[in-house]
């Protein structure tokens, strides 16, 4: 499949330890919290049903993959025609 420029950019130009490092302490907190009681999870299900809740996440993050690079072209895409706004109204004023 042919990517996008913004595809590429998304993909290819954000270093993948750039594209989630938030600094805030409640996303670690949280991360921790989740990572704990994911195991106390764990530790109840069957051999089946740990693999449905790896599928599950797998999914899962797939989704949020794709739904961080619609974000982030949408956002690129605003922030072009915020530009190209400020530009022309730029221009605007000039030419008056």
């Amino acid at each position: 499949m042919k990517q996008s420029e913004m595809e590429k950019i998304f993909y290819d130009g954000i270093a993948p330890g750039e594209m989630c490092n938030p600094k805030k302490k409640e996303y670690w907190d949280t991360l921790k919290l989740y990572n704990v009681l994911e195991q106390e999870f764990r530790a109840l299900l069957t051999p089946e049903q740990i693999q449905m809740l790896d599928d599950f996440k797998e999914y899962r993050g797939k989704m949020a993959t794709l739904e961080n690079e619609e974000h982030f072209v949408q956002g690129i895409a605003l922030g072009i025609r915020m530009t190209s706004e400020a530009f022309v109204m730029g221009q605007c004023e000039v030419d008056t």
